[in-house]
């Protein structure tokens, strides 16, 4: 309103100063200049550089190759706007319609970033509205922002870095916390076993479902590989795919880190129960374990058959068997 008045007082003043052979070229050119003003970012209008670098601090764990969740990259400008499965994830033009506003905000589920809370600051999410607002241009950063980009060394490829909790968490969110909740599809977790936090994840239930460090002996990836009966998640199949269990088995390797990187702590002297093929004297699935003169065998489980493992976690990780058991 304010901006169209200015132009057309300074219509009226050309108009007469300059005569009337030259109104019509003035106001043509007044309404060229008007054109060009509401067409084009304000120099105020956030860059793509910005929204770029509020995506790498608390999009990216979890929204980058080798397995973007649900098939959303955030790690460029084309796979922002290209969106995921399930669908686009910016409207140019309209925040309001922006499915990443959206679950940014917590107006559609699940909200995002999955590690929160926290959530991501209002500011932050300002930043990408008003890009979105504007337009949604790819354009370049600003000199301050190729200034900062340069004084910062990039990360070296040969260390890559570990795999955390945000990275898994989206999987779990898909298939896992439908029942394994405190109020899930079938009431209580099973078994007391949540999965709706890093904590709970940790804490497991009856019995640890993480042994960090050894996949192998953790219950959870076991029933998602169908090593242990039944098979999860019980809506399958389809089950998890061969890059989802590979991520949650390199989650579990490099010892089960939280957002932050550090790795959560082995449950020593912790009661464990894994079901699997017996495939040698002593292992399950490939996996060994401990047995002594105290373990109890019962009903002289044959090689080939399936059978149940119960056990405590040792100091090193290992499971020493207290009973094996054909089923």
């Amino acid at each position: 309103m304010i901006r169209t008045l200015a132009i057309c007082l300074t219509v009226a003043f050309l108009a007469p100063m300059q005569g009337p052979a030259h109104s019509s070229n003035g106001i043509a050119e007044s309404s060229l200049l008007l054109a060009q003003q509401t067409t084009q970012p304000t120099a105020s209008d956030p860059s793509f550089g910005q929204v770029s670098a509020i995506l790498s601090d608390s999009c990216t764990l979890c929204h980058a190759p080798p397995s973007p969740a649900g098939g959303l990259r955030l790690d460029g400008y084309a796979g922002l706007m290209k969106g995921g499965k399930s669908g686009p994830a910016v409207v140019p033009g309209n925040p309001e319609k922006s499915e990443i506003i959206r679950r940014l905000r917590g107006l559609s589920e699940p909200r995002m970033p999955m590690s929160g809370p926290p959530w991501m600051p209002e500011d932050k999410i300002m930043v990408i509205e008003q890009w979105i607002k504007a337009g949604a241009k790819e354009g370049g950063s600003t000199a301050g922002e190729q200034r900062t980009s340069v004084e910062q060394p990039m990360a070296s490829p040969s260390a890559p870095q570990q795999v955390r909790y945000g990275q898994v968490a989206p999987i779990f969110q898909a298939r896992c916390v439908k029942c394994h909740a405190a109020k899930g599809q079938l009431g209580p977790p099973p078994e007391g076993i949540r999965m709706d936090s890093y904590e709970a994840v940790i804490h497991g239930g009856e019995r640890p479902i993480v042994i960090p460090g050894m996949s192998k002996a953790s219950a959870l990836l076991r029933s998602l590989l169908g090593q242990s009966r039944p098979r999860m998640p019980m809506d399958g199949p389809p089950y998890l795919d061969a890059a989802e269990t590979d991520l949650i088995a390199l989650w579990i390797d490099e010892g089960a880190r939280d957002n932050t990187g550090k790795a959560a702590p082995l449950p020593v002297g912790s009661k464990v129960r894994l079901g699997g093929t017996l495939t040698d004297h002593w292992s399950i699935d490939g996996m060994a374990f401990e047995v002594d003169g105290k373990t109890r065998i019962k009903k002289k489980p044959a090689i080939g058959a399936y059978v149940e493992v119960r056990g405590v976690v040792n100091d090193n990780g290992a499971i020493h068997a207290t009973e094996i058991r054909a089923r």
